[in-house]
């Protein structure tokens, strides 16, 4: 019989002579991407000797300020006769306490392969580089809803919005062919091909997807509809900082200053209506006016 010897970041763990470890091997399932694919042992113990209890310090007593985080899977692996048989990691399941002393830890042992739940964790699309797809959004975006006219077709704009029922010859403002029910840009939200977001988290996290199923045309030709929020398409990107003592222009909001009523206005073209502001007021005293009254 092969000798079993288990390793937790270098260091072997002792071990019950009469201990059994299972491996089990799983196989991918589609339908479930938060399942194990990889090798992964039953739960077995180790005895909470000396030297274990070092390595797991002293987990099982909350008076020790141990740094060992149960929470967290550590590196370890696993030999057979002296010779590496798995790599991965080791997880802390539970400590036995037989006569208020510490008997034994209840370990699991999972191969180094991880599952992509354990890779994505809560993260989502928004902390991914998508700017290769960035562009203006203007009139120009019209062709997108018929021509390959951005990032070579990966992007597009379906004609469709959440504002409003699109007609046609009811003469309505719901009617498209009538100049108050005309199309408008600000109306549609794009689209982005759903194999240019498979490209980016492969790149953002390192792991490479088998092209089988995503190479084929009816999976190439889904898009995701970018519609995150209700309404039109914000952008609070253009920032202008304005001296109100001069007042100024920030695009199309101009700025007036009455130092009659100590009053700021603040007006926007009324043809941009389609356009969202968020203005801030910051105001710092001259030295030595610390101290004014300020009413806002």
């Amino acid at each position: 019989m092969l000798k079993v010897n288990i390793y937790v970041e270098g260091q072997e763990l002792e071990l019950f002579k009469d201990e059994n470890i299972e491996i089990n091997s799983s196989v991918q399932n589609i339908a479930d991407i938060s399942k194990t694919f990889s090798d992964f042992s039953q739960s077995f113990t180790v005895p909470a000797s000396n030297k274990n209890n070092s390595i797991f310090q002293h987990y099982y007593n909350t008076d020790i300020d141990g740094t060992f985080n149960p929470n967290i899977r550590v590196l370890g692996y696993i030999e057979l006769g002296s010779i590496p048989y798995r790599y991965g990691v080791i997880q802390l399941e539970d400590v036995k306490i037989k006569n208020q002393k510490p008997y034994a830890y209840t370990i699991r042992f999972f191969s180094s392969t991880l599952s992509l739940s354990d890779l994505f964790k809560e993260d989502e699309l928004g902390v991914m580089d998508f700017s290769d797809y960035d562009h203006d959004f203007d009139a120009s975006i019209f062709d997108a809803t018929y021509t390959e006219s951005i990032a070579d077709g990966d992007v597009y704009y379906p004609l469709m919005t959440s504002l409003r029922n699109y007609n046609v010859g009811t003469a309505d403002a719901n009617d498209i062919t009538n100049v108050l029910g005309e199309l408008k840009y600000f109306e549609l939200k794009p689209a982005l091909r759903l194999n240019r977001i498979f490209d980016v988290i492969q790149s953002h996290y390192g792991v490479t997807f088998r092209n089988d199923f995503l190479d084929r045309a009816v999976f190439d030709n889904l898009f995701m509809w970018m519609h995150r929020d209700s309404g039109i398409v914000q952008s609070f990107s253009q920032e202008e900082e304005i001296d109100i003592t001069s007042a100024g222009t920030l695009s199309e909001i101009d700025v007036t200053v009455n130092t009659s009523d100590n009053s700021i206005t603040f007006t926007s073209d009324p043809t941009d209506f389609f356009f969202n502001y968020r203005v801030y007021v910051r105001i710092e005293p001259r030295a030595g006016f610390e101290l004014s009254l300020i009413h806002i």
